[in-house]
């Protein structure tokens, strides 16, 4: 299972007494879709996703690829612990729980407070910390909603907080962030990868790829240019949905 489908699971499962964040967001930039113009009715009528689409002057071109070259990679998410109280525990200066709320500290003496809201509808939000990302000085966090997910990065200077739709892996090179989310089945979140740059500094959204065909349940980087990604494919047969499962390589040109 998805590392943040089970979180977003636990979280619901074990969480569900709580009150609402109180933080900066920096503001996102609409889904950036350069290949696939699809009407709201048609969206899955016969679509297939090009083996080369854009993302703002970003190429990427789909090859194939192997599970032993995916796994020959080692994922910096890999035997995370499951235990938020232990992953707090490593950085309990600067991280911490007071009741509801989940507290950071930043360098510049300002604290970050993300408070769980109790709800039972559309208002409901949980926070759970998730790991230091320090390539880019940033803190991860999971964000938890009613029927959707998605994941802060925190300025560990600033607090500034940027918004994002999935996981977040790190170039090798620092320069590039590429964020995947898979959900072909429920269909309650975006399905599809985002680009960002870092720009003195700072996470700064490029773009968007929304994808119908397949989804990335997983995503690496090979090198600087290259991604190597868990792609899943939805099938349906006999009225009942399953996930294919392959490996391709994504290049990626700026043009």
């Amino acid at each position: 299972m998805k590392l943040h489908l089970f979180l977003f699971i636990t979280l619901l499962a074990v969480l569900i007494s709580c009150t609402k964040e109180s933080t900066e967001t920096t503001t996102g930039s609409k889904t950036e879709d350069s290949l696939l113009k699809v009407e709201a009715g048609d969206r899955y009528a016969d679509q297939k996703d090009s083996a080369v689409f854009y993302i703002k002057n970003y190429r990427f071109e789909v090859k194939s690829s192997s599970k032993e070259e995916f796994d020959a990679v080692k994922s910096s998410f890999e035997n995370m612990d499951t235990s938020e109280a232990n992953r707090i525990k490593k950085y309990e200066n600067l991280i911490s729980r007071r009741g509801d709320s989940l507290i950071i500290k930043t360098t510049n003496g300002r604290n970050v407070y993300l408070v769980t809201r109790q709800s039972d509808n559309d208002d409901l939000a949980i926070y759970d910390f998730i790991q230091d990302m320090p390539d880019i000085n940033q803190w991860l966090v999971l964000g938890s909603y009613w029927e959707s997910y998605g994941y802060l990065l925190i300025d560990k200077t600033s607090g500034d907080t940027t918004d994002l739709y999935g996981m977040p892996v790190v170039s090798p090179d620092k320069k590039h962030i590429i964020t995947f989310n898979q959900d072909l089945e429920a269909g309650f979140t975006f399905n599809g990868l985002q680009l960002l740059e870092m720009q003195d500094g700072k996470p700064v959204l490029i773009g968007s790829k929304e994808l119908y065909y397949w989804g990335p349940d997983n995503v690496t980087w090979k090198n600087d240019h290259t991604l190597l990604v868990q792609q899943a494919f939805s099938n349906l047969t006999e009225g009942e949905q399953d996930i294919t499962t392959v490996y391709v390589e994504l290049e990626m040109d700026q043009e």
